[in-house]
């Protein structure tokens, strides 16, 4: 197997903010007409990029006047939506539909304009049917095929299958109509952040992404729509706390309490949707048996946070009750009913209060429940003091959720301390939930102290640069989450060389932890030299559990990072890194060794994207061809290079570059492409370039993941950071 020599530094770049890596579901080609079945779904834009598909609302012949409509999810048409909100007869003015939205066919694609929203909500499900500035009988007879709604609800554990066109983390060239079948579970009623959905399928599709909403949810077994994607936790990428029933975070509600279902997607019923047209094939909400909220006039308004504390402290220090403080409107009358999520059905009669005249009073200001957890507020109105036909059905009610939150957050709040030679520059990050506000001071060790709340002051988002000449200082960081909780202060020295608490990383990946010995690491702090460069003046020596002090080789020493080779015969276990100034400074950081800490380089040299790998084609008459799985636009915009795994394109290898690995050995390796196993051949040394480890694998003509696929590679039992390539 060839092998390359990788210019090492290709290898060394500072980290940037973490992004997702997703695999790839079917890419469907229909140049021939292969899957002209799903040539009817295509891309929606209103006021967001999402899935619609061409539908066939009712059974039989329809005139040739009857409108087409698409079927989309109800957040496509307003990303704002209100919980209460219900959209019905509403003008587009810029809505464009794509139908047959196919990579191989882009040359073929028409444009359809929307032409206005018949319906659309967020209340309770989210659900949208948009018509189009065109007729049924003109998109059937291009040869679009519409999907048809069952009339049936689902069984659980119905084989399923979704076409749409997943966008976030997808490279341009493959935002295209796919393919994937999955199976439905039993519904379940969600919250996520000021939403409420009732009686949701789950399912366990892969690589529902943005893009993907509103991808009609297709039985295996009929052929016909049974929902409308909406939602999902597979993008997730921080659980527990406030995080769990926020936004793209949903839970499903129980007696026990709300749960997250890790790896799962939602999608709206629709069984039902049929009776809400005529049987000329025109939407009509006021049809007998169409289970649509047709709205109502009674609005409920006021400030209360959607998560908050039940007691407040104001500016005064005087320390204030939370209530619902809310506001009615809309109808004379009306009636209210609170409680905890998971007891609390604001569609059932039961549990109302008496009727309430609005003349009397507007407002609903009893105290907010002090227990941490979900509630809601639920209100119904009518126009008569006894409750009779004018009044609102309970199935309709208008409603307020709220989580009571009295615990600190789960997070740090995210800081970045650049050292630009002169003075630092901070900066902090935002995590809402969790982290939705910074406060910091900044002042002399012992005039400044960190546990006293008075002289913080909010992060405004703009950079701050603190001059050298000022030191020593304390900086003292402090977050808090959308309710108001704070954390436990943190504390920062400034005073000349520093080492970062998690700044010792994989120089592949760039993941904190242990390093093993022969490997590359790379280091994060404060004044590591002063003239940056292979000659800084600096040196790193590691102590390892054997008493024994090694320096380690540097390959690249900046005022924040360096990037060193840690000695090959450095003992496993705990061990201390000093960093030493040729002035005599230093600073030291507890670290471990470890056998195996294994990562993957990529030529974004971020630890995430695309692999560095290179691609070996072996042809039946023997010749060899290489390329790089990876191709770069510019310096740091790398994306992936198509890899053909035609039957008549050879054997393909793949060699990829990492650090930490080869203790493992062949045996201990082993690599997945979208979770299937694929053969690794070779695990061990890259010849001729220390502390870089090849792993070369087969891909065989017969491997059914096609397109941006994700890469992981496990050694002894970790695993590496995952990776992108592109198979064709």
């Amino acid at each position: 197997m060839a092998r390359l020599s990788l210019p090492l530094a290709l290898l060394f770049a500072l980290p940037v903010a973490e992004a997702q890596i997703t695999g790839s579901t079917r890419l469907l080609l229909n140049r021939n007409g292969e899957s002209a079945a799903w040539n009817g779904v295509g891309r929606l834009r209103i006021t967001a990029s999402c899935t619609a598909s061409f539908i066939k609302p009712v059974a039989g012949d329809l005139p040739e006047t009857a409108p087409a409509y698409v079927l989309t999810a109800g957040h496509c048409i307003r990303l704002t939506s209100q919980p209460n909100e219900v959209i019905v007869d509403s003008p587009v003015t810029s809505g464009t539909f794509i139908p047959s939205y196919f990579v191989d066919t882009q040359d073929q694609q028409e444009t359809f304009r929307a032409r206005r929203v018949v319906y659309a909500s967020m209340k309770g499900t989210d659900v949208a049917i948009v018509e189009l500035d065109a007729t049924y009988a003109q998109l059937a007879g291009k040869g679009y095929r519409p999907l048809e709604f069952s009339p049936e609800q689902p069984a659980a554990a119905e084989p399923i299958a979704v076409t749409g066109i997943p966008s976030t983390d997808i490279p341009p060239e493959e935002r295209f109509l796919r393919r994937v079948a999955c199976t439905q579970r039993a519904p379940a009623t969600l919250v996520e952040w000021i939403w409420t959905f009732y009686d949701f399928y789950p399912n366990d599709c892969a690589d529902i992404r943005g893009g993907s909403s509103g991808s009609a949810v297709v039985s295996e077994r009929t052929g016909k729509i049974v929902g409308v994607l909406n939602t999902s936790t597979q993008a997730a990428a921080y659980f527990g706390g406030g995080f769990d029933c926020y936004l793209n975070l949903p839970c499903e509600i129980r007696e026990a309490g709300p749960v997250v279902a890790r790896e799962t997607n939602y999608a709206a019923p629709t069984a039902g949707l049929e009776r809400c047209f005529r049987s000329d094939g025109v939407f009509d909400l006021e049809r007998t048996g169409c289970p649509l909220d047709r709205g109502a006039p009674l609005t409920l308004s006021g400030t209360l946070r959607r998560t908050t504390r039940p007691i407040v402290e104001e500016a005064s220090g005087q320390s204030r009750r939370v209530t619902w403080n809310t506001a009615v409107a809309g109808l004379p009358y009306y009636r209210y009913k609170t409680g905890p999520e998971g007891f609390t059905d604001c569609r059932s009669a039961q549990g109302y209060g008496p009727v309430i005249d609005l003349a009397v009073t507007n407002k609903i200001d009893e105290p907010v429940p002090e227990a941490p957890g979900g509630y809601y507020l639920c209100v119904v109105g009518g126009g008569s003091p006894t409750v009779d036909d004018t009044w609102q059905e309970p199935r309709l009610a208008v409603f307020r959720h709220i989580r009571i939150d009295t615990t600190p957050p789960i997070l740090k709040p995210p800081m970045q301390l650049a050292d630009t030679g002169e003075s630092y520059r901070l900066s902090f990050g935002f995590i809402p939930p969790e982290i939705s506000n910074v406060e910091y001071k900044l002042g002399p060790p012992g005039e400044t102290d960190c546990t006293a709340s008075s002289g913080y002051q909010s992060y405004r988002r703009v950079p701050i640069n603190i001059s050298k000449s000022l030191e020593p200082l304390r900086l003292c960081v402090v977050g808090q989450d959308d309710a108001g909780n704070r954390t436990v202060p943190i504390e920062r020295a400034l005073d000349g060389l520093q080492i970062f608490p998690e700044g010792f990383v994989n120089a592949a990946s760039f993941a904190p932890g242990p390093v093993a010995p022969g490997a590359f690491a790379s280091l994060f702090g404060l004044n590591f030299t002063d003239r940056p460069g292979e000659a800084a003046g600096v040196t790193v020596a590691i102590t390892d559990s054997g008493g024994v002090r090694r320096e380690a080789r540097l390959y690249f020493a900046g005022r924040g990072q360096i990037n060193l080779l840690a000695p090959i015969d450095t003992a496993l276990g705990a061990a201390t890194l000093v960093v030493t100034r040729d002035d005599g400074r230093s600073a030291t950081l507890p670290i471990e060794v470890d056998r195996i800490s294994p990562g993957l380089f990529t030529p974004n040299a971020l630890g995430l994207g695309v692999a560095l790998a290179n691609v070996v084609r072996v042809r039946a008459d023997g010749s060899r061809s290489h390329q790089p799985a990876w191709q770069c636009a510019q310096p740091g915009a790398c994306t992936t290079a198509p890899i053909d795994l035609a039957p008549d394109s050879g054997q393909v290898f793949v060699e990829l570059y990492g650090t930490g690995i080869r203790a493992a050995g062949l045996s201990g390796v082993s690599v997945r492409i979208n979770e299937v196993p694929v053969e690794v051949l070779y695990a061990g040394p890259l010849p001729g370039v220390e502390g870089i480890d090849q792993v070369n694998i087969h891909l065989p003509h017969s491997l059914i993941p096609r397109g941006y696929v994700t890469l992981t590679l496990t050694a002894a039992g970790k695993t590496a950071n995952p990776v992108w390539l592109q198979l064709r």
